[in-house]
């Protein structure tokens, strides 16, 4: 019977939650699951398959079935010969290599993907899946995206993605194929763009090494789609800012600023031309901001919640003494000299040739992150956070650093020792705390062997920063020792550990991996001359020069340099320069000659970073790291 009347209108549908696939399904039937025979979620029945509806940041999926829930219909094994690059992904007999429907604690729902490698070289074998796209996304970026997991024998990049455009019988290159080693479960991200004349496409994953121990690889969520970035405004480039100094006395200063979502990053030198004035010298930040004190440890604002690190440079002892950086209320820096019975810092101590740096990590009331591109991001990207320890007494060069785990979001750290979940570049920042001030150097080991120093401290202070950041391999095991035996003071905010993972091309895809580090005994240096270190430990776009010592930048954007020198001088300025011109002192050396040194710089592609001395420099050993952040 036909309807009579005006047109209907539905407002709204609602499904009931089903435990159960839908047997016999049609095509277009919908059901709603309710998380028990697969994710939750709406899906519809299309192409012969269960497709999850909006699973891709477009709400599209080329992949008619990406989970493996009933079976594993439409994918194929083959077999392209001993080769590191497919042929086609399709035909030939795959010997060494299965691929199942597993059911025995899938990745999600009821099932996924599992491919069984045998205990030979499968190199060329793998499975693929063919797809087609609409015409709208023809000459355009796509995105791939999988959950994975895999057993112990399997190597970091034993397997890649590759795409095949069928209509133009060619491999098209995909950003970041390769397939990281994890000892938890990960998601895959990379991107490709189609071709302007073919709708036609096959997703390839394929044994690229000749690995001929037996691992299970398993995979599910499989999705390419267009790819929908999606950014945030709370992210901020470093640019200049303001300060009120206490006391203006015979000082001038100087300030930049960025933001991370809602933590103000503020940094700042102050000089001094002549003797200094006044008591408690604090420093009050850019109008607009207030800090957030249920954001800063112990809820509160006082000399134990720092908030970050400053040095002072006392030309009349030609050496520098580190200072804690703490809010004394919402908008006021005030700074704790631990040299001085941990007495709060005034102007009266500064003298002509002086010098106050500092770094600070504020957290803001009505500020937020805001970020909402989490599926553009690798998962656990915040490791770990630990901080207090148990009084330990450490043997030079022998015993690990002990830190109390607040929390560990990949299960990787036993108290002293954290395990790589999963190859990348990693950083390790923290500080630890003795029982009575000594001149001591904290070095960072890998597997128990020393690796590098990354932290020193002085015969006046009693708590030593450190810094690490590195490429590792998952499994290698990192910890930290001190050189000389002391005993461990238990402090929260001076004593802690902090374990990030530094994004890359797998994590936030519209960015590339920008990194370098170099090494060795530098030739001497003059003032304003770059120090040239002769090694190259890597350097991803080959940008630094062991001839000039200039790192010429490949892309625009934020930059840290940090590193390390030893030297037979001291008192000499650490400058981070652009173009040959000082951007900030990032370090000075101390009594020893010795110096850390890190910094951001905001940078222009083409432009030059050097490190450039205030006075000769004979350097006989150290290390520079820079990398887009």
């Amino acid at each position: 019977m036909a309807y009579i009347g005006q047109s209907p209108k539905v407002k709204s549908v609602k499904y009931t939650p089903q435990s159960s696939i839908p047997s016999n399904a049609s095509e277009g039937q919908v059901f709603y699951s309710d998380g028990t025979a697969s994710s939750e979620g709406l899906y519809v029945y299309k192409n012969g398959a269960w497709v999850s509806v909006g699973s891709s940041a477009s709400g599209i999926n080329y992949i008619t079935n990406p989970d493996a829930e009933s079976g594993i219909t439409g994918w194929s094994e083959f077999d392209d010969g001993a080769v590191s690059e497919p042929v086609d992904g399709t035909g030939g007999t795959a010997a060494n290599i299965t691929l199942s429907q597993n059911t025995s604690s899938p990745l999600r729902g009821v099932a996924d993907f599992k491919i069984a490698k045998g205990a030979a070289d499968a190199q060329g074998e793998g499975v693929s899946f063919d797809f087609s796209i609409d015409n709208a996304d023809k000459a355009s970026v796509l995105k791939i995206s999988f959950d994975y997991s895999v057993t112990a024998n399997y190597a970091d990049d034993d397997m890649s993605v590759f795409i095949y455009d069928v209509t133009n019988s060619a491999i098209i290159p995909v950003s970041a194929p390769e397939i990281k080693a994890s000892s938890q479960s990960e998601i895959h991200i990379c991107t490709f763009q189609t071709a302007s004349n073919s709708t036609s496409y096959r997703l390839i994953l394929m044994c690229v090494s000749t690995n001929a121990t037996a691992y299970n690889f398993n995979m599910d969520n499989v999705q390419v789609g267009p790819y929908i970035k999606t950014t945030s405004p709370v992210k901020l480039d470093t640019k200049t800012s303001s300060g009120t100094l206490s006391n203006t006395t015979n000082n001038t200063s100087s300030f930049v600023e960025s933001m991370d979502g809602d933590t103000l990053i503020y940094s700042g030198l102050v000089t001094w031309s002549g003797a200094g004035a006044g008591t408690t010298f604090d420093i009050t930040i850019p109008s607009g901001y207030a800090a957030d004190a249920t954001k800063v440890p112990g809820g509160v604002f006082n000399n134990l919640a720092t908030v970050g690190n400053a040095e002072w440079y006392d030309s009349s002892a030609t050496r520098s003494y580190d200072l804690n950086c703490y809010l004394a209320n919402s908008t006021t820096l005030r700074f704790n000299d631990s040299s001085s019975a941990n007495s709060v810092w005034d102007g009266s101590q500064a003298a002509s040739g002086d010098a106050l740096s500092f770094q600070v990590r504020i957290p803001l009331t009505g500020k937020s992150s805001n970020q909402i591109i989490a599926d553009e991001y690798a998962n656990r990207n915040i490791l770990l956070r630990a901080q207090g320890n148990g009084g330990t007494s450490l043997t030079a060069n022998v015993t690990n650093i002990d830190f109390t785990e607040v929390t560990d979001n990949c299960a990787a750290f036993n108290g002293t020792q954290f395990t790589i979940p999963s190859s990348g570049f990693y950083i390790f920042s923290g500080s630890i705390r003795i029982t009575s001030a000594a001149t001591i150097g904290i070095d960072s080991y890998i597997n128990g062997s020393v690796a590098s120093r990354v932290g020193i401290g002085s015969s006046t202070h009693d708590t030593t920063p450190f810094f690490y950041a590195d490429e590792f391999t998952a499994g290698q095991v990192v910890s930290f020792r001190c050189s000389s035996s002391v005993t461990l003071t238990n402090t929260a905010s001076n004593h802690y550990l902090r374990v990030s993972r530094i994004k890359d091309s797998r994590s936030l895809l519209s960015e590339e991996k920008v990194y370098m580090r170099c090494s060795g005994n530098a030739a001497s240096a003059s003032a304003g001359n770059p120090v040239i270190f002769p090694s190259t430990d890597f350097d991803s776009h080959g940008a630094y020069s062991t001839s000039t010592g200039l790192y010429t930048v490949p892309s625009s954007g934020i930059y840290r340099i940090s590193g390390f020198v030893e030297s037979a001088n001291t008192a000499i300025l650490l400058n981070a320069c652009k173009n040959g011109t000082t951007d900030v002192a990032a370090g000075v050396t101390d009594s020893n000659g010795e110096g850390c040194f890190t910094t951001l710089m905001n940078m222009t592609k083409g432009q030059t970073i050097s490190l450039e001395p205030s006075g000769t420099l004979d350097i006989t050993s150290g290390h520079m790291a820079i990398e887009k952040i």
